[in-house]
């Protein structure tokens, strides 16, 4: 019986090791500079899309979902600005237009992308890697506008 038991289980194992794993991309947003009077912040963001032209955008949004949702580490903002966690369904028209017609490219003072859209063979995405920089003063008061976030130091 322990045979058959051990028999089972290296049957289970060696079944779960052959199987395909699915690859979720990450966020990849670091951190790479404040410029200027700290009005901008320098980021860097890798980006995933199943068309080539797709890329550089998935790269600029994740930079501004973490931004806004997560925060960035290393950085002046490792809070998030949105710390209400139900505020992406409670402003549901702000964020699918802020998110889905692009509207965050307002805040952005330049995009440039480092490494050009490459197809990856594993998970058949193309992956890109972008540096950008958002003016992060205009963000804040444009979320405090919306009253999305309170004003800043209350």
């Amino acid at each position: 019986m322990k045979y058959l038991a051990f028999f089972l289980f290296i049957i289970a194992l060696s079944a779960a090791c052959n199987r395909k794993s699915v690859i979720y991309p990450s966020a990849e947003v670091s951190y790479l500079s404040n410029e200027s009077t700290s009005d901008e912040m320098a980021l860097q963001a890798r980006g995933f899309a199943n068309k080539k032209d797709d890329a550089p955008d998935d790269a600029e949004r994740r930079a501004f979902e973490n931004l806004l949702f997560k925060g960035i580490p290393g950085s002046p903002q490792v809070l998030p600005f949105v710390k209400e966690t139900n505020a992406r369904n409670k402003f549901k028209k702000y964020f699918d237009d802020f998110f889905e017609k692009k509207e965050y490219r307002n805040f952005l003072t330049f995009s440039n992308i480092i490494q050009e859209p490459v197809k990856e063979k594993r998970t058949n995405q193309f992956i890109t890697l972008v540096s950008m920089r958002i003016n992060i003063k205009s963000l804040r008061r444009e979320l405090e506008q919306k009253q999305i976030i309170p004003k800043f130091g209350l």
